[in-house]
């Protein structure tokens, strides 16, 4: 007896899409640009951005393995900073600590954006408008709001360690 071949095509032709739609299809909020939380990670520090970029990624639908990984460049960046101010927290003054610290938040930063790269990619895939301001929420208010609480965090928990 021969074997039907269409059941194995079959799965070549359905797309590979089906499962991602945009924010707006789910009733969900629109996403942030990417690029705007770049602003957040130089103004905020790592605590910070990786709030924005963990929610962000929710907003993208973004599957589990990817929120994970935002929040472990997280965990590493807060990590790497930490010891940056024990190791050269005498050495060096206050504004070397935040150039410091704030140079650790974009390497951070960084490997948060490849993780929300795809998933931004299919939501702009799906909006297909031509203007990319229609696309996006604003990230205005959002992002003042965790420069602001995460900025004191991350300077409290590094004059902390720099102690």
């Amino acid at each position: 007896m021969k074997a039907d071949r269409t059941t194995d095509a079959s799965d070549l032709l359905t797309p590979s899409l089906g499962g991602h739609g945009p924010a707006d299809a789910r009733g969900g909020p629109r996403p942030w640009r990417l690029g705007s939380q770049v602003y957040v990670a130089f103004f905020g520090g790592v605590i910070a951005v990786t709030a924005i970029a963990f929610l962000n990624a929710l907003r993208l639908n973004a599957d589990r393995r990817r929120r994970i990984a935002i929040l472990a460049a997280g965990a590493a960046g807060l990590a790497a900073c930490i010891v940056f101010a024990a190791l050269y927290g005498d050495e060096v003054d206050g504004s070397g600590l935040r150039l410091g610290t704030r140079a650790i938040s974009l390497v951070a930063f960084g490997g948060m954006y490849l993780a929300q790269r795809s998933p931004d990619r299919v939501y702009h895939y799906y909006t297909g408008n031509v203007s990319d301001d229609d696309d996006y929420e604003s990230l205005w208010v959002p992002g003042l709001i965790a420069a602001l609480v995460g900025g004191i965090a991350l300077a409290l928990i590094v004059a902390a360690a720099a102690g």
